[in-house]
């Protein structure tokens, strides 16, 4: 019984916060893109405090929180779209030359359907033997949010003062928060990637702990 009540609850939606969205929601899509318009204001507006201050106008609040919410979006579209596949193929080509899966190369082509995520994406999705797909989610939104985050920071970095100057006309930018963009960008990066794989790794060990017990119960089931 306790078990039964464990599974329920690792594979049951997660809190929605305002009634529509999860945390794990926001994580992907819309707090990158937040972080990319605070980042802009304090690194490229003439007077940083000055434009927060600004920023706490209802009008322009809204505003921007629409912007981020958008930009978040459209950051997490296209990283789920054409980094994923290609950072998942590299992750579990690594853990394959590591001996930690067993998949061929061919298997693990980027932009098709990999064994990888046959295995346990589809899992995942459907809901089914008893893996812990609550801490999962909330470990996959961590680290997507970790990778948009660095999408976020790399896109101020690259074309900030573009859209400060064809916005304001002007640009101030303060030369010790621009030079720390795009480190901060790659920090991220890298810490995502490294979870990345040890988030793979943890999916093909649980995955191999549900195969056992799976075969342990259809052997048990053959004998009876």
């Amino acid at each position: 019984m306790a078990s039964n009540k464990m599974d329920a609850s690792d594979s049951a939606e997660p809190p929605r916060l305002m009634g529509f969205l999860s945390l794990e929601e926001l994580l992907r899509w819309v707090v990158a893109g937040v972080l990319a318009i605070i980042s802009w204001v304090a690194v490229y507006y003439p007077k940083p405090v000055h434009g927060f201050v600004a920023l706490m106008q209802i009008e322009r609040l809204l505003f921007m929180l629409t912007t981020g919410v958008v930009l978040g979006s459209l950051i997490y579209a296209v990283h789920r779209s054409l980094v994923h596949p290609l950072t998942i193929a590299l992750l579990t080509q690594i853990l394959r030359k590591t001996g930690h899966v067993q998949y061929e190369c061919k298997e693990l082509l980027p932009f098709w359907v990999s064994k990888y995520e046959q295995e346990f994406q589809g899992r995942w999705w459907q809901r089914k033997h008893g893996l812990a797909t609550g801490p999962l989610r909330e470990w996959a939104a961590q680290i997507h949010f970790l990778y948009c985050a660095a999408w976020a920071l790399l896109l101020i970095r690259l074309f900030g003062s573009h859209f400060m100057l064809a916005l304001y006309g002007r640009v101030q930018a303060s030369p010790s928060l621009e030079c720390l963009l795009a480190p901060s960008a790659l920090c991220l990066a890298l810490i995502a990637f490294y979870s990345n794989l040890r988030m793979i790794d943890m999916e093909a060990k649980l995955a191999a702990m549900d195969n056992e017990a799976e075969q342990a119960l259809a052997n048990k089931g053959g004998r009876m």
